[in-house]
């Protein structure tokens, strides 16, 4: 009694992570084509274009931002949260990810 076991939450959070990665590439490719027709005259052309092309290249920044902004949210957790907890913590912690509890 007393030991510690691996931390339940910490082989969560490195799944999650593994998850997110293999689609963060698709997150951030979302408006690549928007943006390539709106900076390119062979799909949308004239003032109209003229006039969206920087709200849609300044999305897509925001966009790539974003997805690394919740990837280091992501590693910070990992960071934070111990490898190991008692057999009690984990237990609660499996409690609350079951929704037996709370």
């Amino acid at each position: 009694m007393g030991g510690k076991v691996p931390n339940p939450k910490q082989a969560w959070l490195k799944q999650l992570r593994a998850d997110y990665l293999a689609r963060m590439g698709s997150i951030k490719g979302a408006l690549d084509q928007a943006a390539k027709d709106f900076g390119g005259n062979e799909v949308i052309s004239g003032p109209w274009r003229d006039k969206e092309t920087p709200e849609i290249v300044g999305r897509k920044g925001r966009v790539n931002r974003l997805a690394d902004a919740v990837l280091e949210a992501i590693d910070a957790e990992i960071r934070a949260t111990p490898e190991e907890v008692t057999e009690g913590e984990a237990q609660m912690y499996r409690r609350l990810r079951s929704g037996r509890l709370g």
